[in-house]
């Protein structure tokens, strides 16, 4: 995105993020309504298409430029203001192009900046009696916010999810006893975030969740190329359906697949992927009895398949899992954040996908009545006769995808 808007906004933001978040908003509103329309849109565009390493580095290299250096509380604010406006951007999003529609809506600008203030800042006690402070803001969901915690008698950082919002609480309690089943059934998976904690008697209640370190795949889609860390796709897709396959089996549905659910660990080659946000799935089983005929009203449009946007229409969890799937592999086949369109085939071809990852993902993003029934059959469909990429030393001719062409025959 054009770096001087960014450093821009960043030079009005510094002086008030001290002064409390009502300033802070009017100064974002201010920094849009002196612009013309088209360069608004242009703007927000582009942020959402910014990750947070991006806005981090730029922040920080900003701040080294000034003549008084901002604390790191102020620091840790302001990015994790910018942040939340890059967020609040990407939902504005729709296959990379802004809904201009509803920006220029003053009510769509007001929601945008609704999700800039953070309730906690860096520093502060996670709880009363616990010995766990917020060091580093990672993101703001409508339930509230999720930071990096730090102990100082523990060597492992963790990941701490506040339920900020007035429901919180109830939603929090009413999912406890299906976040300790998916707890029971699959922190023993190495794809799949681990729960550790579920703490209610607080202002802000919160789950504290296992801390991967290496960002989202979302970021690792939109970073440069040069800028990130080798990330073999293979073993990504292999291990979010092996994470998917195994809540499957034990007749769980994720229900909210996306990029940004799909953390990475912090290993600067071959990270391996964690799948996060189970909070939005169900036990299918005792879904189907209590709510018979239930159609599935949460998630990312962008992932959710078109059954799902039929009123009235029954959706199964396990194949709109599946077909979140589909996208996600097709996404980062082809290094963009859209919804596969009709001639994806040749798209994939394009990016050198092999015969037999065409038909795969084929089935997985068809009809329901065609697609795979969950990630347990995609797995098993996943012949280890054609084994998945591997890395290829420096100086030997890479000829895997002749070979894995004429296997898929």
């Amino acid at each position: 995105m054009p770096i001087k808007e960014l450093i821009d906004l960043v030079s009005i933001l510094a002086p008030v993020v001290n002064a409390g978040y009502p300033h802070i908003r009017g100064a974002v509103r201010s920094f849009c309504y002196t612009r013309r329309q088209d360069r608004i849109l242009e703007f927000l565009g582009n942020l959402g298409t910014t990750t947070d390493h991006q806005i981090r580095r730029l922040v920080v290299d900003w701040e080294r430029r000034q003549d008084v250096p901002l604390d790191e509380t102020t620091l840790e604010q302001l990015c994790a203001t910018l942040i939340n406006l890059s967020h609040g951007a990407k939902f504005l999003t729709t296959q990379g192009t802004l809904r201009s529609s509803l920006i220029r809506s003053d009510k769509m600008i007001d929601l945008l900046l609704s999700q800039i203030e953070t309730k906690l800042k860096k520093g502060d006690q996670i709880a009363p009696g616990h010995d766990w402070y917020v060091e580093r803001f990672l993101g703001m969901g409508s339930f509230g916010e999720v930071w990096m915690g730090i102990n100082q008698g523990y060597p492992e950082s963790r990941a701490f999810k506040f339920f900020t919002q007035e429901d919180g609480k109830d939603w929090l309690l009413r999912e406890q006893s299906n976040l300790s089943k998916i707890k029971q059934k699959l922190n023993d998976h190495p794809n799949v975030i681990q729960y550790l904690d579920v703490v209610t008697h607080c202002q802000y209640p919160f789950l504290a969740l296992e801390y991967a370190g290496g960002g989202s795949l979302e970021d690792w889609i939109l970073e440069n190329r040069s800028d990130r860390v080798d990330l073999l796709i293979s073993d990504a897709v292999r291990g979010l359906i092996d994470g998917i396959a195994e809540a499957h089996r034990w007749d769980i549905c994720h229900r909210d697949l996306k990029p940004a659910n799909i953390i990475l660990t912090n290993a600067q080659n071959h990270p391996q992927i964690k799948i996060t946000d189970f909070g939005l799935a169900k036990d299918f089983n005792e879904r189907q009895q209590s709510n018979a005929g239930e159609t599935i009203s949460i998630g990312t449009p962008l992932y959710l398949p078109p059954e799902a946007s039929t009123p009235g229409r029954e959706v199964d969890g396990f194949r709109a899992d599946v077909f979140a799937i589909g996208v996600i592999w097709f996404q980062l086949l082809t290094n963009s954040l859209e919804r596969p369109p009709y001639d994806f085939a040749h798209r994939l071809r394009d990016h050198a996908a092999d015969s037999h990852t065409i038909r795969v993902l084929t089935r997985c993003l068809a009809s329901p009545e065609y697609r795979y029934a969950n990630a347990l059959e995609l797995r098993e469909d996943l012949s280890e006769i054609i084994p998945f990429r591997v890395d290829i030393p420096e100086g030997i001719i890479d000829v895997q995808h002749v070979f894995r062409e004429y296997l898929s025959e």
